[in-house]
């Protein structure tokens, strides 16, 4: 079972600056089921920091417990959001089965203007044969999936009596690589420190990583919604993406 703990993200970006909440969520217990298909699992989680009260999140349940019950074999995410709005996550919590037991094998996705995260589902005990479909896809035998996005994938897993597993698995973001000297700071001298505008006269100087470091959070945001540049032709996804590539990996000066 692999746990990706996520960075925190602000729902309400005037309440708090969520990256540098101390909210945490941990995961506590997991009870299994008594069978494919029955719902009497549990998953149990605690939260400490932020700013309460919490919101604890299962699929579409939402509570202010951190136990969740009547929870049927599969793998699933909890996050939690705090009263700010901020929120974090534990995902690809395997809740197993009496007689179905299943591992779940998750690659990160390294890539930036690509994908190459990979999932790899495998039943040890169950009912033979299996076929699996992911993200709304037609049932096949082959349980391997490549050239995944990060972010959560819906897998289903059926058994010969047509008994289907639903499997909510997380491919992580990993380092992309993203450079600043040869890929963000070309965009921001062509698009964003322009006449006027962030070249350092009435705006911080983007061209400088400093400068680009500090705000960083808030240009990911900008350029997200297309907000940003503020004058001057808008950026190609890619550059946005390139972006938002070089923020999650830690706004390094490469």
């Amino acid at each position: 079972m692999l746990l990706q703990l996520a960075a925190c993200v602000n729902h309400d970006p005037y309440n708090a600056d969520c990256e540098q909440s101390d909210l945490s969520l941990a995961l506590v217990e997991v009870l299994p089921a008594s069978g494919c298909g029955v719902a009497d699992g549990s998953i149990e989680v605690s939260a400490t920091g932020g700013w309460e009260p919490y919101t604890f999140k299962l699929g579409e349940r939402l509570q202010s417990s951190p136990i969740f019950m009547s929870v049927e074999p599969g793998v699933y995410t909890v996050a939690l959001r705090d009263n700010y709005g901020c929120e974090i996550f534990i995902g690809n919590i395997s809740v197993l089965a009496e007689g179905l037991e299943f591992s779940t094998e998750v690659e990160e996705d390294t890539e930036c203007l690509s994908d190459n995260g990979t999932i790899t589902i495998d039943i040890t005990e169950g009912n033979p044969p299996y076929q699996f479909a992911i993200d709304g896809g037609s049932f096949d035998d082959i349980n391997f999936f490549e050239g995944l996005h990060f972010g959560n994938h819906e897998i289903r897993a059926r058994d010969v009596n047509s008994c289907i597993v639903n499997l909510n698995v997380t491919v992580p973001r990993g380092l992309t690589g993203t450079s600043w000297s040869t890929q963000i700071k070309p965009i921001m001298e062509k698009s964003c420190a322009t006449t006027g505008c962030h070249n350092g006269i009435s705006r911080p100087d983007l061209r400088i990583y400093a400068n680009a470091k500090k705000y960083s959070f808030q240009i990911k945001t900008l350029t997200a919604d297309r907000s940003m540049p503020f004058d001057g032709p808008p950026l190609q996804q890619s550059e946005i993406d390139l972006i938002a590539c070089w923020v999650d990996d830690g706004v390094l000066e490469n």
